[in-house]
C-alpha cells in the first residue's frame, strides 16, 4: 500500500474458503484522488478500464478493476455493479463523474499523443 492507510481485518477468499486476515487499505480524502490513483496506475489502463470509462460502460469497468486485482473479492465486480445500478446513488455522483469522465478523457489524449 503507498500512501496513507488503515489496517482492518476481512474475508479473503484462500483456497476454495474464506480466512480472516488483516490488511491495510488506502484512503482516499476525495473522489478526484481515487480518480488520480486509478488514472495514473497503468495496471487499470491495461485492463481496459479507462476504455470502459470512457464510454460509460459501467459494468465493464467494474470488471476491468477486478480483472486488474483492485479487489479479492471474487465477487467485486458484480457487487459493486448493483450499486451502480442504483439510482439514487449514481445520481448523487453524477456531477463528479462528468467531471471525471472529461478529466480522464483529456488525460487518455494526452497520453496517445506521447505515444
Amino acid at each position: 500500500m503507498k500512501g496513507s492507510g488503515q489496517e482492518f481485518a476481512k474475508q479473503e477468499y484462500v483456497n476454495g474458503h474464506f480466512v480472516t486476515v488483516t490488511d491495510g487499505f488506502r484512503v482516499y480524502d476525495s473522489l478526484i484522488n481515487h480518480s488520480n490513483f486509478l488514472l495514473s496506475n497503468g495496471r487499470y489502463a491495461a485492463a481496459g478500464f479507462l476504455n470502459c470509462c470512457k464510454y460509460l460502460d459501467y459494468a465493464g469497468a467494474t470488471r476491468a478493476l477486478q480483472t486488474a486485482g483492485y479487489a479479492t473479492d471474487r465477487n467485486y465486480a458484480a457487487s459493486l455493479s448493483v450499486s451502480l445500478n442504483n439510482t439514487a446513488w449514481l445520481n448523487m455522483i453524477a456531477l463528479p463523474l462528468r467531471s471525471w469522465r472529461m478529466r480522464m478523457c483529456r488525460s487518455l489524449t494526452r497520453a496517445s499523443l506521447r505515444r
